[in-house]
């Protein structure tokens, strides 16, 4: 698996592209990769540690205890997974990676301020799941970019 090196901020003009570790990431990156490509742009992989709320108390508890290291070791791996497959698909891509802790809407939304596009994939949530935890591409249609 790659090493990932980490970018301060999204390049300009880059494909940002969503991962959480899960099934889908593999179709989202194959997707990105190949728009970069035909851009003739950069790739820029974002994954988000949202450690919220606990379940067991307020954000204090969420962090506490070595999770939020767990959670950046997680996404790490995911984005290691992510460049080693981009670098497959399409190895003329620059490719750049970053993992953050905080809310995936937010942290995408500054990463799309330099984007020439925005990469997510759908989740299979319920009605209620999204009308309780909200939904990462919808909070994204609703934000202005410029």
């Amino acid at each position: 698996m790659a090493t990932v090196q980490h970018a301060q901020e999204t390049p300009e003009n880059a494909v940002v592209v969503a991962i959480d570790g899960t099934r889908k990431d593999e179709a989202v990156v194959t997707w990105a990769a190949a728009s970069a490509q035909r851009r003739g742009v950069a790739l820029h992989l974002v994954s988000v540690a949202d450690i919220g709320v606990s379940a067991f108390g307020g954000p204090e508890s969420a962090a506490s205890g070595g999770v939020v290291d767990q959670l950046l070791e997680s996404a790490d791996h995911a984005l290691g997974e992510a460049v080693d497959r981009v670098r497959e698909l399409a190895p003329e891509v620059e490719v750049t990676a970053s993992s953050q802790t905080g809310s995936p809407s937010r942290v995408l939304v500054d990463a799309a301020q330099r984007a020439a596009l925005v990469v997510v994939g759908a989740s299979r949530q319920s009605r209620l799941e999204r009308a309780v935890l909200g939904s990462v591409s919808g909070e994204l249609g609703l934000r202005p970019y410029l």
